[in-house]
C-alpha cells in the first residue's frame, strides 16, 4: 500500500511540474528560427535531431514570436532581424554592446526568457554572416546542450 500511495505522490508532484512550466515530460520539439539558406546549411544536424526522435520545426525569422512559448528553442540574431525585436529586453547588455561592433559575435543561452523552464540558444551577430560564423565555430557547445535537451547520447564533434 505504502508502494502505491509513493507512486501516486511522485505521479501527482510530476503532473504539477509540467502544467506549471506548461511543458509536456515527452516534448521533443525544436523551433529553429534561422533564414532558409542557413536550415539548409544545417541539414545534418537535422537529420541527426529526427533520428533522435526530435520533430524541428523551421520557423522563418518574421515569425520568432510563435515560438514565444517553446521550450527550446535556437534563434540567429542581428541587431536589425525581427528576431531582436522579439528578443528585446533579454539579452544582457555587454552582450548588446559587443554585438553593435564590426564583426561582433557571440553563442548566448538564454534561461527561461518568457516562461520558467524555457532554454534558447541564440547565435548573435552583427550580421547574418557574423551570426553564421559563431554558430559553426561554437558547434560542439550548442550541440552538447542540445543533446542534453533531448537526451541524445554525444559522440564526437557535431553533425556538419
Amino acid at each position: 500500500m505504502k508502494h502505491v500511495l509513493m507512486k501516486a505522490v511522485v505521479g501527482c508532484a510530476a503532473i504539477l511540474f509540467f502544467c506549471a512550466t506548461g511543458f509536456a515530460e515527452d516534448d521533443y520539439t525544436l523551433g529553429l528560427c534561422v533564414s532558409q539558406q542557413h536550415f539548409d546549411e544545417m541539414a545534418e544536424v537535422v537529420k541527426e535531431l529526427a533520428f533522435n526522435g526530435v520533430q524541428v520545426n523551421h520557423v522563418a525569422p518574421d515569425k520568432a514570436a510563435s515560438l514565444e512559448q517553446s521550450e527550446f528553442a535556437a534563434f540567429e540574431w542581428t541587431p536589425d532581424s525581427p528576431v531582436a525585436r522579439f528578443l528585446d529586453g533579454k539579452l544582457e547588455q555587454g552582450d548588446l554592446d559587443e554585438l553593435q561592433k564590426e564583426g561582433g559575435k557571440r553563442l548566448i543561452i538564454l534561461p527561461s526568457p518568457f516562461v520558467n523552464g524555457q532554454e534558447f540558444i541564440v547565435w548573435a551577430g552583427h550580421t547574418e554572416e557574423d551570426a553564421a560564423a559563431i554558430r559553426k565555430a561554437k558547434r560542439n557547445s550548442w550541440w552538447s546542450l542540445m543533446c542534453s535537451w533531448f537526451v541524445i547520447p554525444t559522440d564526437g564533434l557535431a553533425p556538419y
